[in-house]
């Protein structure tokens, strides 16, 4: 949103020009991105330029826009780095900002869980396979009330649920076993590290089904690291604690994604299959779905359900 703004340009190594304007949809311009960096024409750091320099607006209505948007960054980079973007490039690569999957919800934010409602970001069926600019903000304002509004009715039928026994028995003994001592130590900042490069590497932007095989098994191995992870036991805040919960959830979710990529043999938003570069329409214009079957995830289709206006109705 920045750049529509700001007017810069996205450029590669040499200061070429690789993103015509108007600016494409992000999925289409993350492409554009990770295809330049493939060729051998990124930046040193494995990414681009992001350019103000030649912005039509001029050096002080650039600045003017970083003031306003993101002053905190604005100043950061200039405090910590030296680098003030509205005189000089910066290098700028795609990174995950939004998760387009999560909890399946029906109009009323109501999830398959007794008493469970969510919106916003943690919800999965809403924005579908590609977020567009600005929608995050309508989603929280719209399911956010409906969420709330229903399940506040909702709390007034019922009594409190009480939690199932075995599932805090189990959590439980995950942070002890995280705090207990062992011959061999696994610090948890290393395996993310590791998390973060299967996904980079085989899941994010082109997926294959040989590159995203490759990266589910190094996520298999870093749940059996995950066991050897040792948390000093340092008091109540732990954030070394919290990191280890973090890795542990965030191996669950690279093999969540990874097996719904799998499953998905088509191309659509931001889910592109090199070996399936097509949209299929007929096949897969539903919605992934994960259930747990015994501890196991399972994939299945769900119909995506048209209310008013349906896609062949959009020339």
């Amino acid at each position: 949103m920045i750049e529509e703004f700001a007017n810069g340009e996205i450029t590669d190594k040499n200061g070429v020009p690789i993103i015509d304007k108007p600016l494409p949809i992000r999925d289409e311009a993350i492409k554009i991105i990770f295809n330049v960096i493939k060729e051998g024409r990124g930046t040193e750091h494995g990414g681009v330029w992001y350019d103000t320099t030649k912005s039509p607006k001029g050096e002080a209505a650039v600045r003017e826009v970083f003031e306003t948007m993101t002053p905190k960054h604005y100043h950061f980079l200039i405090d910590a780095a030296g680098i003030d973007i509205a005189k000089q490039p910066i290098e700028v690569a795609p990174a995950s900002h939004y998760q387009c999957g999560g909890i399946y919800i029906n109009e009323k934010g109501q999830t398959s869980l007794e008493g469970l409602y969510a919106c916003g970001e943690c919800a999965g069926n809403f924005q579908g396979a590609n977020r567009l600019a600005g929608s995050a903000l309508c989603d929280t304002q719209t399911m956010g009330a409906q969420a709330g509004k229903y399940a506040a009715e909702d709390s007034k039928k019922r009594d409190i649920i009480p939690p199932e026994k075995s599932s805090i028995d189990e959590h439980l003994d995950m942070l002890k076993n995280f705090l207990s001592e062992k011959k061999t130590k696994t610090r948890p900042i290393f395996l993310k590290e590791e998390i973060l490069k299967a996904m980079d590497e085989y899941v994010a932007p082109f997926r294959s089904k040989e590159g995203l095989e490759k990266g589910l098994s190094i996520i298999e191995g870093v749940r059996k690291e995950v066991e050897k992870i040792h948390v000093p036991d340092v008091g109540r805040y732990n954030l070394e604690l919290r990191e280890a919960l973090e890795t542990r959830l965030a191996v669950d979710a690279a093999e969540l994604t990874i097996g719904a990529a799998l499953f998905r043999t088509e191309s659509r938003g931001h889910h592109n299959r090199i070996d399936y570069p097509e949209q299929d329409d007929k096949n897969w214009r539903c919605h992934t779905i994960i259930s747990n079957d015994g501890g196991k995830p399972v994939y299945s289709k769900r119909d995506v359900i048209y209310t008013r206006l349906k896609p062949e109705d959009v020339k």
